[in-house]
């Protein structure tokens, strides 16, 4: 499921926004939304001891690309703190859903994990800083270093 997920996000990406049927759109998600609600409705969040490594990090992607179901996302991401308490989820999935349900929401972003946090002010980065430090995680600047490095140019540049 991951790897149709992450195949519909780079088909999504090389597309212009549009149907529901083009490759990568709603259409070719439900399938595993719907997969990952029937699995959570039983189980719960699918922490790492119930599906292991590979399969936690599939239940995030699909919850962290489910853009068209904002209630879900949310339900997920509630379950998912939980799970991060208990060691079932990793910090930086949990930083990136919640940056993602939080902006869609209108709120800013507690981890800085989102494109669009951009160019932060200097107390903006210090909050950010202090809510990856409490999670685990280290300071904004790093993490974008690290991703500019890894992904290039899309990422702004935090001066």
């Amino acid at each position: 499921m991951a790897r149709e997920d992450q195949l519909g996000t780079l088909e999504a990406d090389a597309h212009p926004p549009g149907s529901v049927a083009q490759p990568g759109g709603i259409g070719d998600a439900w399938p595993r939304v719907a997969r990952l609600k029937e699995i959570v409705a039983k189980h719960g969040w699918p922490g790492r001891s119930l599906v292991g490594e590979d399969g936690a990090h599939a239940a995030w992607l699909i919850a962290q690309h489910a853009d068209f179901d904002p209630s879900f996302q949310r339900d997920c991401l509630e379950r998912m703190r939980a799970a991060f308490e208990q060691g079932e989820a990793t910090a930086m999935e949990l930083a990136f859903l919640t940056d993602r349900v939080y902006e869609k929401e209108g709120k800013p972003q507690m981890y800085g994990t989102q494109g669009a946090f951009g160019n932060p002010t200097p107390e903006e980065e210090a909050r950010v800083d202090a809510n990856r430090t409490a999670i685990g995680l280290e300071p904004w600047r790093i993490f974008i270093e690290k991703r500019r490095a890894h992904h290039d140019a899309w990422l702004p540049d935090p001066k």
